[in-house]
């Protein structure tokens, strides 16, 4: 009688988890509307960011410049998700001797990633909104 209490226990235990496992959302699909070529306008002139789809749980992109037909990048960039959390990973050129920084995504809509990075020093956060896809 034990074993099968302990069995059916365990049943129900294991269709409970996959039942929640399934359930869990891939954050990183409400954020394909990043898929394509950004542009941000500034007083210097025009700041692009591209991003693709590498897979179903990243995207990568760099951030760039245009001059005169000549492309300068200065930024790797991906979106990752990672079991059940989303992180935004940079590398900025000539910055953090080349090693990325990874921002969690504390809030993510169609519309909008709220990033956070907390270091010893201090706690930055900043966010990316859809309206400026050009292409």
């Amino acid at each position: 009688m034990k074993k099968e209490t302990k069995f059916l226990i365990e049943v129900v235990g294991l269709v409970i988890l996959c039942a929640w496992t399934t359930n869990q959302t891939n954050d990183i699909t409400k954020a394909e509307w990043l898929v394509g070529t950004w542009e941000n306008k500034t007083r210097r002139g025009s700041i692009y960011e591209t991003w693709n789809k590498t897979n179903d749980n990243e995207f990568s992109g760099m951030s760039y410049i245009i001059k005169e037909n000549d492309t300068s990048v200065f930024e790797n960039i991906q979106l990752v998700q990672e079991q059940y959390a989303l992180f935004y990973v940079q590398i900025v050129k000539n910055q953090n001797n080349g090693l990325s920084v990874r921002f969690t995504a504390k809030k993510i809509s169609e519309t909008q990633l709220i990033l956070k990075i907390r270091n010893t020093i201090f706690l930055k956060s900043f966010p990316i909104q859809k309206s400026v896809l050009i292409v």
